[in-house]
């Protein structure tokens, strides 16, 4: 029935839209008048929050009002499904310009990375009794339909990540890591254990020791910021303006496929308290590497989880030095209980105890709709 199944090539780095503009509209309306499954939804522009017991019950992360405010965007559509009058679905999509790597040999240069006009998923919770593979296309059908009537722009692809895998190929997923800070809380809510009192004392050392050299610390300065209530223009639009270029190139060097950032999306998460920004400098004043986490709660457990990143230097114990002292920071000064991470550095998954990093029990599993990609690695996977 649906086309949209990707064929997967792993031997040369090529996509492609699988059903092209000129008729991805006419099919859309096409299969969704022909579908047997049949869902009332509606169009919702006011009182989100309202749906926020059910996004944090189905949702893959937890949403405060504050994030969810962060994703409602002026263009932004939002749709509630529901099945014999019970909510089944809520979603919050953006437009985004899906950016995916042409050629694996050549790095850093845009007219190596293909952009699909894109709609991506910012929420995407959808319930029990319809999570399963054929609801998703028939969501995904009436988003990309309902965002060409709201806006009159065809947008003929759609990425969302979910925690659950779906009986057809993701493109990536990421296995999630987290850093404990508060060890005896996290001891207290079972995310931690242990088998003997005595290595409570053990585990207290090891994660509320920060590891890095001392030159290190020595020839960098740390800057944390929720918001820009106390800079002057100058200094923002100079810290946008060299973010925003460190970004790309970040994404260009180390990254198959990413959402291109704009301005003025970063600068709105520069200036959003939801968000908690590290900006490390070198003794020049020059900006070596920019760290970006947002917060939820879960179970009193307050979780910082990586949003954007770049780091001057790619290999994995740099990284790890910086993110030590992001964590010190955080520490120190009650952030956070834990940090989460996906597994974005280059190495084994058992390595990552080396860096003080524990698996998660969670999983993100990426999908995109109607754009036919090779699998991309977790630590080429710019889609946090």
């Amino acid at each position: 029935m649906y086309k949209f199944f990707p064929k997967f090539k792993r031997e040369i780095f090529q996509s492609k839209q699988i059903i092209n503009e000129n008729e991805f509209i006419e099919y859309v309306n096409q299969v969704i008048n022909t579908n047997d499954i049949k869902l009332i939804y509606s169009i919702v522009k006011a009182n989100h929050y309202m749906f926020l017991p059910f996004i944090n019950q189905y949702n893959h992360i937890k949403v405060s009002c504050d994030l969810l405010d962060y994703f409602l965007k002026p263009n932004s559509l939002s749709i509630a499904f529901y099945q014999s009058g019970e909510l089944v679905a809520f979603l919050t999509a953006n437009k985004k310009d899906l950016c995916i790597r042409e050629n694996n040999d050549i790095i850093n240069k845009d007219d190596f990375f293909k952009s699909y006009k894109n709609l991506f998923f910012d929420i995407f919770a959808i319930s029990k009794q319809i999570n399963h593979t054929p609801f998703y296309y028939y969501i995904l059908d009436i988003a990309l339909k309902e965002y060409y009537i709201k806006h009159n722009e065809l947008l003929y692809c759609g990425t969302y990540k979910i925690n659950k895998k779906l009986s057809l190929p993701t493109i990536s997923r990421h296995h999630l890591f987290f850093r404990p800070l508060k060890v005896k809380k996290l001891l207290d809510a079972n995310i931690i254990k242990v088998t003997d009192i005595n290595d409570i004392s053990l585990l207290t050392k090891l994660y509320n020791t920060f590891s890095y050299p001392i030159n290190f610390i020595n020839d960098i300065q740390l800057q944390y910021f929720q918001n820009l209530k106390d800079w002057t223009q100058d200094e923002i639009n100079s810290v946008v303006d060299i973010l925003y270029e460190k970004l790309i190139v970040y994404n260009q060097q180390h990254c198959n496929i990413y959402n291109k950032i704009h301005k003025i999306d970063l600068k709105n998460t520069l200036d959003n308290n939801v968000f908690h920004k590290f900006i490390i400098r070198d003794n020049d004043n020059t900006i070596l590497d920019f760290v970006c986490l947002y917060s939820t709660t879960n179970d009193n457990i307050i979780d910082g989880i990586m949003f954007q990143m770049f780091f001057n230097k790619s290999d994995t114990y740099s990284i790890s030095h910086t993110l030590e002292c992001v964590y010190e920071y955080c520490f120190f000064n009650n952030l956070f209980d834990i940090i989460t991470l996906p597994n974005f550095l280059h190495i084994k998954q058992y390595q990552y105890r080396t860096f003080k990093l524990l698996l998660k029990n969670q999983t993100f599993y990426y999908y995109i709709y109607n754009i036919e990609t090779p699998i991309i690695p977790p630590f080429k996977n710019g889609l946090f």
